[in-house]
């Protein structure tokens, strides 16, 4: 029982082993994820000659399976202390290459003398390794550098502050001392100590701990290890039948499968890592616009906030002259200095629409929301804008229902500013020639606003462009030469802001447009 215990032991141990390995290198090519990788694969050559040396009755073949399971009994507490060295950084290099040095002396003893390892029939009816001069000394080294080992590990995940280098500490220590907790029983009978060998079945936890920390704390890809979980038991099936097989043809087909099991399943596991990389570049590039995007928007906050205060103190200097302040000025002198006022208001408007956007687009604008009539906001903008209207000899015509009240709740100002005054200026400004229609009435239970042109007109094309941030026509910037393409972007976000909205109307280029917005009526 205890020798078929044994070989059943040694495959778990090698399946197990070696499907950590698989999983490691296929991951991102990182120190760590290599030596574990290694280290694995050292597992795998230790454990999986269990069932070899279970399975055999000739005293020089099983001494044979022995030395070879002894390269990775000895490669284990190297490529530990490597792991731990490159996932750490908190060990003395010389102690890494003394940790090196000793294991190539092992190396030596175990493949070229007889040092290293006897064999003698155990009580459990096959060859036990029985250990030479060398032995004890080799059990010493793997004990004290897998302890020291797992002394910078504990250091490290104390001194850590990431959640996620913790957990990942944690679950490394615990599945690695539950492993060399039940592979050092193997060392027990060199010393006289018949433990029972199947306590090596102790050694697949640490691959099992390992799959519960993936599958609990997604610390590796779960459709990596799907993909490579589906390929390892083909695999391990495939191999079993192998070992099933009593004629050449049988030996022919199963290794024929094994051979087109680990074809597909490579095809498998290559074509879910590229779908993932993929993705993870997408994700990763995503991010950098994101910080781009918040650097451009933290510059062009700053230069705006800079360029304005330039602007105001122009402005201020400029309406100073034409005033009189600084004394009698000449007519022409007084003329410059208003045009260049008008100019500079201009300026300061456009800063301030490019401001807005920005504070809009990052969520940092407040509303102060108070009732207010519509009609009466629209009213005062027009005869504001009536300089512009009577400079341009357009005609404007305004349908308000004065007997109904045309109330709503928003912040009067953003509206009156953002979205009133930049309809009206637009109709005024796109429109060579013409009428321009205001309308302000009550429709059951919204109040709606409209401002109907003979002006230029909107295409389909253009339409899409409409609200957009920084949307221009294809010929508007013809037209209207200072347009920054922020104005109707604000106007939609802020009447959407007060639960409104906003539409745009026109059969085409030279037709005209209609512009509407509502808002919930009080």
């Amino acid at each position: 029982m205890t020798l078929a215990l044994t070989g059943i032991a040694g495959i778990v141990i090698g399946a197990t082993s070696l499907f950590m390995s698989a999983l490691m290198f296929s991951l991102a090519r990182t120190v760590q994820n290599m030596v574990w990788g290694f280290f694995c694969l050292a597992v795998f050559c230790w454990g999986f000659m269990f069932y070899f040396i279970a399975s055999t009755q000739d005293a020089s073949v099983a001494l044979l399976w022995w030395k070879i399971s002894h390269i990775g009994v000895i490669l284990i507490p190297v490529l530990f202390m490597q792991f731990v060295y490159a996932f750490t950084r908190k060990m003395n290099p010389w102690l890494l290459i003394s940790t090196y040095a000793l294991g190539l002396f092992f190396l030596y003893t175990d493949l070229f003398t007889s040092s290293l390892i006897s064999v003698k029939m155990s009580p459990w009816g096959f060859y036990f390794n029985h250990g030479g001069i060398f032995y004890p000394a080799l059990v010493a080294f793997f004990f004290i550098f897998i302890t020291y080992g797992h002394y910078l590990l504990l250091r490290a995940y104390l001194a850590s502050s990431d959640p996620a280098q913790r957990r990942q500490i944690q679950y490394f220590f615990i599945a690695t001392v539950v492993g060399f907790v039940g592979g050092s029983v193997s060392f027990a009978p060199v010393f006289e100590w018949y433990l029972s060998p199947t306590a090596i079945l102790t050694v697949p936890l640490y691959p099992i701990i390992m799959g519960y920390a993936i599958l609990k704390y997604r610390l590796f890809n779960l459709r990596v290890v799907a993909a490579q979980l589906m390929a390892l038991l083909l695999f391990v099936v495939s191999f079993a039948k192998l070992f099933t097989a009593t004629t050449v043809s049988d030996y022919l087909i199963n290794g024929g499968l094994i051979v087109v099991v680990l074809v597909l399943g490579g095809y498998l596991i290559r074509s879910v890592m590229y779908e993932l990389e993929q993705r993870d570049l997408i994700e990763r590039q995503e991010k950098e616009l994101e910080v781009a995007n918040a650097q451009q928007e933290s510059l062009l906050h700053f230069m705006s906030h800079e360029i304005k205060g330039y602007l105001t103190k122009s402005e201020a200097g400029f309406a100073a002259i034409s005033q009189g302040d600084f004394g009698p000025v000449s007519p022409a002198l007084a003329t410059m200095s208003e045009n260049a006022v008008a100019d500079v208001r201009k300026g300061v408007r456009t800063v301030m629409d490019i401001l807005d956007a920005s504070n809009l687009k990052r969520g940092t604008v407040s509303y102060k929301k108070v009732s207010f009539d519509l009609k009466d906001t629209v009213r005062s903008v027009v005869e504001h804008l009536r300089p512009a209207i009577d400079e341009k000899h357009l005609t404007v015509e305004t349908s308000f229902a004065w007997e109904v009240p045309c109330t709503v709740n928003g912040d009067e100002e953003k509206i009156r500013s953002h979205v009133v005054r930049n309809l009206v200026d637009n109709a005024i400004k796109y429109t060579p020639a013409g009428t321009i229609k205001v309308e302000v009435i009550r429709a059951g239970p919204v109040v709606r606003f409209s401002i109907k042109d003979s002006g230029v007109g909107i295409t389909d094309e253009d339409k899409k462009k409409l609200f957009t941030e920084g949307g221009h026509g294809k010929d508007s910037v013809k037209i209207n030469v200072h347009s920054t393409g922020y104005g109707l972007y604000i106007a939609k976000t802020i009447v959407e802001a007060q639960g409104g909205k906003i539409w745009a109307e026109s059969e085409g280029a030279g037709k005209g447009s209609r512009f509407v917005f509502e808002l919930a009526a009080a």
